[in-house]
């Protein structure tokens, strides 16, 4: 087992427009490494001071996520976050994230990851405000071509139920990416 604990910072500044700006002081602290040979964790928890036109109350975030390697080809990856998002349109959001991730590498150069996800939200500032409850399955293909380039292929359904008039909707998403490394 090996573990780094300390501290992390971060400072954003969100623009989303006039009053929509907002920024973001994050301090706290984090634990990440292996508990075991095959577990490993990544966790963290602090406080979110939000300030500008959009920004809101003291809130905070936490995560936690656990990989667990069944085999050499077959990791379970779940996890939980609770964190404060910006959108463009939607403003602020504080997210109640739940996810469970199968990853498999089917090849030296192949991974496909399958996980479903539920998030219990609440839309702080924006055009759509009020809790939501959203639920999703992604599915990721991704493929390295040689030493600098990688093919991703990726799709994720997400049903969204808001407590708003047109605060529901359901969503198919493909995307194809084609990245070089330096």
């Amino acid at each position: 087992p090996q573990l780094s604990v300390g501290p992390e910072i971060n400072a954003t500044y969100n623009a989303g427009g006039g009053g929509d700006d907002f920024d973001v002081l994050s301090m706290g602290g984090f634990m990440r490494g292996h508990l075991t040979r095959l577990i490993e964790v990544d966790c963290g928890i602090g406080a979110l001071l939000l300030g500008g036109p959009a920004g809101g109350p003291p809130g905070y975030y936490a995560y936690l996520s656990v990989r667990h390697e069944l085999s050499r080809t077959l990791q379970i990856i779940a996890g939980v976050t609770h964190d404060s998002e910006f959108s463009i349109g939607l403003g602020v959001t504080q997210n109640n994230d739940i996810h469970l991730t199968a990853e498999a590498k089917l090849t030296r150069l192949w991974t496909l990851t399958v996980g479903p996800e539920v998030n219990f939200g609440t839309v702080i500032t924006g055009f759509l405000p009020g809790r939501y409850t959203q639920y999703g399955i992604t599915a990721d293909s991704a493929f390295k071509l040689n030493e600098r380039w990688t093919a991703d292929l990726n799709y994720r359904f997400a049903k969204r139920d808001g407590d708003q008039p047109g605060g529901s909707y359901t969503q198919n998403l493909f995307t194809f990416t084609l990245n070089y490394g330096f």
